[in-house]
């Protein structure tokens, strides 16, 4: 089956001040048709995230082909769209496998898309036909990757983000916060093997989420976000990567320090002389 073409999420216009992204780096390469991978057979996987699908299909800048999202590496470079919304070239700074599960198109449920015609990323929804497929999440250098049918894609679900579209400009600060803290401690934040129970990561998330966006909007209030931070590591995290964590972030628990996680979201403007 062809990617979904996504009509309710898919970017099909850019807000007003905005020019139109071009939908391919690479316009004389044709899709191809996939068949997404289908076993039904298995059961999904418990307490994971909503991802995208293993099959969907990236732009790969280097040669000129498209790539399958399962087979990317970090490193690889991958068409997306920055912060004007402008059609750029990404870097993929981390993939995690999520096992198995339904996407809708080339989307779980509650994973994020960008919405261009809104200005807001969103849900993806079940509008697309109903697959049961291998999940991964892939978080780029950019705001959005994009697939090879022009779906602009987060790293991120509802489960991270709420139910509730965020605006773009919101999105960006978030994304910039997330790519901060996956560049001082690894890729390994997007592995699930990082947590004990994604079951305990939800509750935890969405408090994170909130006080680090609040943090990277105003600097002066971001110790509710190291607290957020620390609960969420105290709780949901393995012992091997919370000393990593430990050792990356030296002064955790004080935002106004180097070394503490509201330093790292905040570029410094939470460190205090």
């Amino acid at each position: 089956s062809q990617p979904s073409s996504q009509s309710s999420t898919r970017p099909s216009s850019q807000p007003s001040s905005q020019p139109q992204p071009t939908p391919t780096l690479v316009p004389s390469l044709s899709p191809t048709t996939r068949e997404p991978t289908s076993l039904p057979t298995q059961e999904p996987t418990p307490d994971l995230p909503s991802c995208m699908a293993g099959g969907t299909r990236v732009g790969i800048h280097s040669n000129a082909q498209f790539k399958n999202v399962r087979d990317l590496s970090i490193g690889d470079a991958i068409e997306g769209l920055d912060e004007e919304m402008d059609h750029v070239i990404c870097s993929v700074e981390a993939v995690g496998d999520f096992g198995m599960g339904p996407v809708f198109g080339n989307y779980t449920r509650d994973h994020f898309i960008l919405d261009a015609s809104r200005g807001v990323v969103s849900p993806n929804g079940a509008d697309g036909e109903e697959q049961f497929v291998d999940k991964y999440a892939v978080l780029t250098s950019c705001p959005v990757g994009l697939d090879e049918s022009g779906v602009g894609f987060t790293a991120l679900d509802a489960d991270f983000l709420g139910d509730e579209a965020i605006g773009w400009s919101d999105y960006v600060l978030i994304h910039q916060a997330i790519l901060n803290i996956v560049r001082e401690v690894g890729p390994s934040v997007f592995s699930p093997s990082t947590y004990t129970s994604m079951g305990k990561v939800r509750r935890y998330t969405k408090r994170f989420y909130k006080t680090m966006l609040r943090c990277v909007k105003d600097p002066e209030k971001c110790d509710a976000f190291e607290r957020a931070a620390g609960d969420l590591l105290d709780n949901t995290v393995t012992k091997k990567a919370k000393a990593n964590v430990h050792h990356c972030f030296l002064n955790l628990g004080n935002p106004w320090k180097p070394g503490s996680i509201a330093a790292a979201v905040s570029k410094g403007r939470s460190v205090r002389e």
